[in-house]
């Protein structure tokens, strides 16, 4: 009986120490998505549009030349990536930065994206930490842990 004490234990080990890894890199993906969802959010409060924004070119390969003003009335023209086709003298909407205008963008990425990202980081540390603690005060738990990490 002892040998089967034996494999049993060290399976539970084996589990806790799967449990803890995962807790760990479950905090740094947490950590990650946390941090892309609050700068989704932040920056999205600070933007300023420009609404009538005029496209200079047609789009090629993916990039749209672009005329928008700042709240000066200052004109800059920029080169922008754009997943979207559009025609020249379209009006779209530039979101620039009021610190720094010449760093802008014509599509951003939705509050509900920044919203997903902190719940997903949210969710993915509830479960990552559940598992570690449910593996320390449950030793079934912790061996079946050890034991699907070879099947």
């Amino acid at each position: 009986m002892d040998i089967i004490d034996d494999v049993y234990t060290g399976s539970v080990y084996m589990g806790q120490i799967r449990a803890t890894l995962g807790a760990i890199v479950g905090t740094v993906i947490s950590i990650i998505l946390l941090f892309i969802g609050i700068r989704i959010l932040y920056f999205q409060y600070k933007l300023l549009a420009d609404q009538d924004a005029i496209v200079d070119l047609d789009t090629v390969d993916g990039h749209t030349l672009v005329t928008y003003h700042d709240t000066a009335g200052k004109a800059y023209t920029y080169n922008f990536p754009s997943s979207g086709t559009y025609k020249k003298n379209d009006k779209i909407t530039v979101y620039y930065y009021p610190d720094n205008p010449q760093e802008a963008q014509i599509e951003i990425p939705s509050k509900s994206l920044g919203w997903f990202c902190i719940g997903g980081a949210v969710l993915l540390l509830l479960i990552s930490w559940g598992l570690r603690w449910l593996s320390f005060h449950f030793t079934p738990f912790a061996s079946f842990e050890a034991v699907s990490w070879f099947v």
